[in-house]
C-alpha cells in the first residue's frame, strides 16, 4: 500500500523502494505468486535489469507454459538493458524449452558454449 500511495503522489523511486522491501517481505514468506505481482509494478515504474530477472525466475519456478512465456518477457529486458549480461542466457535457454521451443534452445545452448 505503502509504494501505491507513493506512486500516486509521483515518487516512483521511493515507491520502488517500498515494493522491493514488500517483494522481499513475500518471498521470505513464500508467496511467490504475490512477490512476482509486486516485481512486475516494480518493472513497470522503473525497469530495471536485476527485478526483471527475479520475476523470470520465479516465473521459471512455478513451471507452466504461460509462465515461461512471461518469463521470456522479463528476459528480453535484462538483454535489452544490460546486453553484456551472459548469465541471462541460460535462463533464456530454460524459458525456451519451458514453453516448448526446444530447437532453439539447443541452438542457444550450442552458441553459448561455441559449439
Amino acid at each position: 500500500r505503502l509504494g501505491e500511495a507513493l506512486v500516486r503522489q509521483g515518487d516512483a523511486g521511493a515507491a520502488v523502494r517500498a515494493l522491493s522491501h514488500a517483494a522481499r517481505l513475500y518471498l521470505e514468506r513464500g508467496e511467490r505468486d504475490d512477490a512476482i505481482g509486486v516485481l512486475e509494478r516494480m518493472a513497470y515504474l522503473e525497469p530495471d535489469p536485476v527485478v526483471a530477472r527475479r520475476a523470470a525466475e520465479l516465473y521459471l519456478s512455478r513451471g507452466g507454459r504461460g509462465d515461461a512465456v512471461r518469463a521470456m518477457a522479463r528476459l528480453v529486458t535484462c538483454l535489452e538493458q544490460a546486453p553484456d549480461d551472459d548469465s541471462v542466457l541460460p535462463l533464456v535457454v530454460r524459458a525456451l524449452t519451458a514453453a516448448g521451443h526446444v530447437e532453439k534452445a539447443v541452438a542457444l545452448e550450442r552458441a553459448m558454449w561455441g559449439e
